[in-house]
């Protein structure tokens, strides 16, 4: 998904793919779509991402690091991924000392050891009026245990508060997999702030589009009503300028071009009244005919339960 807009709950599906019993891992198969999509827009890739800077892919802790730091796409785009906090990550190894195998890892950084952190590469910090006091702290040139050859960024990133919690949070960590540090570092913070937007979008696709109420017999069918719920995201951002705001008597008015998914979508009707549609009025075709005699379908076909890991004993 490309998020369009710095802030709002506006997201634009690039590629949908289903990660099947036999697929790869999650992080060769994000690889692969950020490929597919480099090639299909090398026009409009720059734009989803910020001015004057390469596209960022913004990912969640279920993708690998090392594997995306290792691979050709990082000569191409840049990634900020969120990693987990247990995580631990090697420094480079120091001079050769002359006697067997050269060291392929230094020092360990352990995420959840503050005593192996050293002094921060670079830092920066400002005040938000939401989330108090932001610190962001780098430290470069660490590499994942199972890519030494890979190199990247970690980044800490501290704020005082979250909105709407009375509990302290807890740092949140993340590798920069690209070619330099932007110039501010609290970009870095803004840019995956806007990875939310797309968790917003996925509870919209789910709660108001129905993208998981109906129960598919075949995967090519699950398939083909994922690729609509993509569409309707496209026709509802085509939209925004030719609906009316239909608020809720407590909801705020909203320019046009500051309307949500969720309002687009419930003006949608009306724009379809105007527009009609190309398709001629059905005829009616009196009683069906229904079954032929003899004819016996027999029970729907049924696809086994497929876990990807071994089942816990109870």
């Amino acid at each position: 998904m490309a998020v369009p807009e710095p802030s709002g709950s506006w997201v634009l599906p690039l590629d949908v793919a289903r990660r099947g019993p036999a697929a790869a891992s999650p992080t060769a198969l994000a690889l692969r779509q950020v490929h597919d999509v480099l090639e299909q827009y090398p026009a409009a890739a720059p734009q989803l991402a910020p001015p004057a800077h390469r596209p960022i892919v913004v990912l969640d802790s279920g993708y690998d690091p090392g594997q995306l730091a290792a691979s050709d796409l990082v000569e191409r785009v840049d990634f900020l991924v969120r990693v987990a906090k247990h995580r631990v990550f090697s420094r480079a190894p120091g001079p050769y000392r002359g006697r067997g195998a050269p060291c392929k890892h230094g020092p360990a950084f352990k995420l959840k050891e503050p005593a192996t952190y050293g002094a921060p590469y670079r830092q920066a910090s400002t005040v938000d009026p939401d989330y108090g006091d932001v610190t962001v702290e780098v430290w470069s040139g660490l590499h994942a245990h199972k890519a030494p050859q890979a190199p990247f960024t970690v980044v800490r990133i501290q704020v005082e508060r979250l909105p709407r919690r009375a509990k302290p949070p807890a740092p949140m960590w993340l590798a920069w997999i690209g070619q330099g540090l932007p110039e501010d570092l609290l970009d870095l913070w803004r840019w995956y702030c806007r990875r939310f937007t797309v968790e917003h979008a996925f509870r919209f696709g789910k709660r108001s589009l129905g993208w998981t109420t109906i129960r598919p017999r075949a995967p090519e069918a699950a398939d083909r009503w994922s690729w609509l719920i993509a569409a309707v995201f496209w026709q509802l951002w085509l939209a925004r300028s030719l609906v009316a705001d239909a608020r809720l008597p407590w909801e705020p008015a909203l320019p046009a071009d500051r309307l949500s998914p969720g309002r687009v979508r419930r003006a949608f009707p009306g724009l379809l009244v105007k527009l009609g549609t190309p398709a001629r009025a059905p005829k009616p075709r009196g009683k069906s005919p229904g079954r032929p005699v003899g004819q016996r379908p027999g029970r729907r076909k049924r696809s086994p339960v497929v876990r990807r890991g071994a089942k816990r004993a109870a």
